[in-house]
């Protein structure tokens, strides 16, 4: 026969017959456990607030008053940041192309050209322009000027999948 032991009840301070293999029983019955389970679920809940989203109005809540959200979701915050950068400072900048200075309407700090036509024009300029000259060289064998190529050494190609390092 399992021996009988007497506890106390840590909710309502009843005295209460515990069995031997239930050693870690801390509660008369069912009802003052869950009963405690609930109280200590209400202590550990933080207080909850209601905020306003800063993208779309929309009200939200926050468990406690130290949550910095602002947002109600990632896609408004998303949405603020994208309008806050592009309402970033003014710029005034010089054109690559041409020279006349243009106004930039966000930090597009990538951008050298007032319009795309400048861009293209001083692309094509650019390809236009003479490119440096191709080394050359004097021929061992009959001594004639040969222009080097540098990248096609022997004919290897470093970039085919078949090729190992070693010359064919």
């Amino acid at each position: 026969m399992a021996e009988e032991k007497e506890k106390q009840c840590l909710l309502c301070g009843a005295i209460y017959q515990s069995k031997k293999y239930a050693h870690r029983q801390k509660y008369c019955s069912v009802e003052c456990r869950m009963k405690q389970r609930r109280i200590r679920e209400e202590a550990g809940r933080k207080e909850v607030a209601e905020r306003y989203c800063l993208e779309c109005g929309t009200a939200f809540r926050v468990e406690n008053e130290s949550n910095r959200r602002k947002f109600c979701n990632k896609t408004c915050g998303k949405n603020y940041h994208n309008a806050q950068r592009n309402r970033a400072h003014p710029i005034d900048k010089q054109c690559v192309a041409c020279g006349i200075m243009f106004h930039c309407e966000n930090n597009s700090g990538g951008r050298k050209y007032c319009s795309d036509e400048c861009r293209e024009r001083h692309y094509r300029n650019q390809a236009k322009k003479p490119r440096s000259p191709t080394p050359t060289r004097e021929c061992v064998v009959c001594g004639a000027i040969i222009q080097a190529i540098p990248s096609r050494i022997f004919g290897i190609s470093t970039r085919g999948a078949l090729w190992n390092g070693t010359p064919f």
